[in-house]
């Protein structure tokens, strides 16, 4: 997922004006806006949504560039259409995952679902984190609804407000700093990585449930 930071786009792709030539009617070629976004993910997932570029999804469609302008205003649209998906995707992965499990198991099983997410949507994943996507009131609201699932499962472990938010940003911290070191190659050695996760997020978990222990005393 490092390569997902990158911060190049395509020359010419930006200030792109319509124009009646430009724009054909849609349906063209059977493409819609579903397919436009499957191309732009399954290339995210492989290249890095910061790679991500107009030519590039129109290629992989076998169509001409500014035929996807009768589908999205440009880029900017289609990363953030991106986010949206990556933030419903998580959401689902989290509910499916800590079916009928509270406390620790739910955390546990979340934290893992949330793992498996990161590593199996690289590409989704790295459009929900990308530098100004939560400025977007949609992307906010698409959040929320992944955020919640781990609040309620929080919750079930009877920790306060406060120390379910440090507990969250514990979480979200491990997860991403742990896919994207991976990802980049940096665990060579063959002592099993699942393994790893496990054994952090379990004390991690376990901390959780001594809060005044885990999070008080970090505050004297």
């Amino acid at each position: 997922m490092t390569n997902d930071i990158r911060k190049t786009t395509k020359a010419g792709v930006r200030g792109h004006s319509r124009s009646a030539m430009d724009v054909p009617a849609p349906g063209r070629k059977g493409i819609d806006r579903q397919q436009v976004l499957n191309a732009a993910r399954d290339l995210s997932n492989e290249h890095g949504v910061g790679e991500l570029s107009i030519k590039a999804v129109a290629d992989r469609l076998g169509i001409r560039p500014p035929s996807l302008y009768a589908h999205f205003d440009g880029l900017t649209e289609i990363r953030k259409e991106l986010a949206h998906w990556g933030h419903r995707l998580l959401a689902q992965r989290l509910r499916d995952s800590a079916v009928a499990l509270t406390g620790a198991n739910g955390v546990i099983a979340a934290a893992q679902a949330y793992l498996a997410f990161v590593r199996d949507e690289p590409g989704l994943y790295s459009a929900t984190v990308a530098p100004g996507a939560m400025s977007d009131p949609d992307s906010r609201d698409a959040a929320r609804e992944w955020i919640g699932v781990l609040q309620r499962l929080l919750e079930s472990m009877e920790l306060d407000h406060d120390d379910r938010i440090h507990a969250l940003r514990g979480i979200r911290s491990m997860v991403h700093g742990f896919g994207q070191l991976e990802a980049g190659g940096q665990f060579r050695t063959e002592v099993d990585r699942d393994a790893s996760f496990d054994r952090m997020l379990r004390t991690f978990v376990e901390a959780l449930s001594s809060p005044s222990q885990a999070f008080t005393q970090s505050a004297k």
